[in-house]
């Protein structure tokens, strides 16, 4: 049997712990407010990609894919798109906790490539 964990290249795992840390990092460093704004604002957005697609990677080869399957470049991209329009346009029109910010598009962006060019590779047989 193989853990969900083993179906990432060691590549993959490293980069999904380094982002699972730095998320946690500056969560610890919110409390104690060390945290640099721009960091605050912009990294959830930034790891989101990453993690979702990861996420969807992995439940994918746990429900029968192969371990060389990875997901399609556009469907990665789709989920930046969904995210960005989601986020940035529609939600900001029905709540007022919502901020509409372009750069946080640019995260969703940059997280999606982070995906396609760390973590979206065929895992080792």
């Amino acid at each position: 049997m193989t853990f969900p964990w083993q179906k990432l290249t060691r590549s993959s795992q490293l980069v999904w712990l380094a982002m699972l840390l730095s998320y946690a990092l500056v969560q610890w460093g919110r409390g104690a407010g060390q945290v640099p704004q721009l960091v605050d604002w912009y990294l959830a957005d930034f790891l989101c990609l990453p993690l979702v697609l990861g996420l969807v990677l992995v439940v994918q080869r746990l429900a029968g894919q192969s371990l060389a399957w990875t997901l399609p470049w556009w469907h990665g991209l789709a989920g930046a798109l969904a995210y960005g329009i989601y986020f940035e346009a529609i939600l900001p029109s029905f709540s007022a906790s919502a901020v509409a910010d372009p750069r946080d598009a640019v995260g969703y962006l940059l997280g999606w490539l982070v995906f396609e060019l760390l973590i979206n590779r065929p895992a080792p047989q």
